[in-house]
């Protein structure tokens, strides 16, 4: 048996935000793909919960996606918006990190 991974959201909008290159339907296509030409191939997934803006129609939207793929593994990130501000505070481009 083989597992492959991918990384995942529900939401277009997150994606988008993110700056991810592709689409929740693109997403869903390449997990369907995956099942359908590797037999036993299983799927696991990084999830990140509560990015900047997400809201609970895109966090229901990733549910939604976990239920539809069917991901056999998951790890569950969830973002700390004051943690990423600061992280991104302290290591913008042109200055140096504390």
């Amino acid at each position: 048996m083989r597992t492959d991974e991918l990384s995942g959201v529900g939401s277009n909008r997150v994606l988008r935000r993110m700056i991810r290159r592709y689409t929740r339907e693109e997403y869903v296509e390449r997990a369907a793909r995956l099942a359908a030409t590797r037999p036993g191939t299983t799927l696991s997934s990084d999830f990140i919960v509560g990015f900047p803006g997400e809201t609970e129609a895109d966090f229901e939207a990733t549910l939604s996606l976990v239920r539809e793929v069917g991901f056999v593994q998951a790890l569950v990130f969830m973002l700390l918006t004051a943690v990423f501000t600061l992280l991104i505070a302290q290591h913008s481009p042109g200055e140096e990190a504390h």
